[in-house]
Parts: structure tokens; sequence; C-alpha cells
């Protein structure tokens, strides 16, 4: 059945864009909001800019929690080492009193990464800010570029291990239990 849902679904989506192309070459509008308004009217028009929001937000939201999982546990790993050393630190930096700038930089830079959501907020304004201010999109060709060829990687990472490294896999299929 979800072989048959695929295809189903694959077919309405090529079926749609069909249309959307159609409908676009006849009336040279060239955004999916004008395409709405003409085929549906004003109402139309909202909902596809309601959608697309709803689309790009959630996107961010799941950027969001990506950075707070994985950059402020792997940048404390990176720095400080083993976990229980790091957490010594950290503990540390909530209880220093500064007597110079030096000091007060690198206590406020342990605060940070002790604490996930001062972090999410400080890679928010300086990472995701920014990107979400740029007018036009192919500055990030690259940066796209530098993300597929990561997730190919890894892809081919998994698919070598599991080949080439069978000492790692544990009876009844499973991996690293």
């Amino acid at each position: 059945i979800s072989i048959g849902l695929v295809l189903f679904f694959g077919l309405l989506t090529k079926l749609s864009l069909d249309m959307i192309i159609r409908l676009s070459v006849e009336h040279a509008k060239l955004s999916y909001e004008d395409l709405a308004q003409l085929a549906l009217g004003m109402l139309g028009r909202i909902v596809v800019m309601v959608c697309k929001f709803s689309y790009s937000f959630g996107c961010l939201v799941a950027y969001i929690i990506v950075v707070k999982d994985n950059c402020a546990p792997a940048l404390r790993s990176l720095i400080y080492g083993n976990a229980s050393q790091g957490n010594a630190l950290l503990e540390e930096a909530w209880s220093v009193r500064f007597e110079d700038f030096e000091s007060f930089v690198r206590v406020w830079f342990q605060r940070l990464l002790s604490s996930n959501a001062w972090f999410t907020w400080a890679a928010s304004l300086v990472l995701i800010l920014p990107l979400c201010l740029l007018r036009d999109m192919s500055p990030l060709a690259f940066t796209s570029f530098v993300s597929v060829a990561a997730m190919a990687t890894i892809v081919g990472i998994v698919i070598y291990i599991y080949f080439d490294c069978p000492e790692v896999r544990q009876p009844g299929g499973t991996f690293y239990e």
C-alpha cells in the first residue's frame, strides 16, 4: 500500500506542477501568489502566503533545534575535552568572579556553552538572522553544495561501515546498542 501511495502522490504532484506551469505560461504570472490569486481569488493568494510562511518558519525552527542540539555540545567537547572535565570547568564558570577583561571573556564564553538556551539565542542572532535578511539567496549556493556533499559523505560512510566492518553489527541487524 505504501508504494501505491507514493506513486499516487507522485502522480498528483506531476499533474499539479503541469497545471501550475501551464497557468503561468498562459497568463505570464511569475509567483505562486499571483497564480493562486488568478485561479482562486484573494483567498487563494492568502492561503499560498500562509503555506509558504508556515513551511519557511518550520524549516527555521528545525535548523535552530539542530544548532541547539549539536553545536554547543560539539564546541564543549572540542574545547574542554571529555564530558567530566568539561562539566567541571563549566560548573566552575558559574561561580568565578572576574578580575580582568580576559577572565571575563573566558568565563562568559564558558557560561554561554554551558547553557543551551543562551547558546541557541546567540547562534540564532549571529548565524541564522543574517542569513534570513538576505534579499538574494545566490550567495548561499556554495554552502548548499557543501551541505549536500556532507550528507552524501555521511551516507557513503554508513554504507562503507555496513559492508566493510561487519564487527560493528550486532545480532539482529542493529548497530551500536
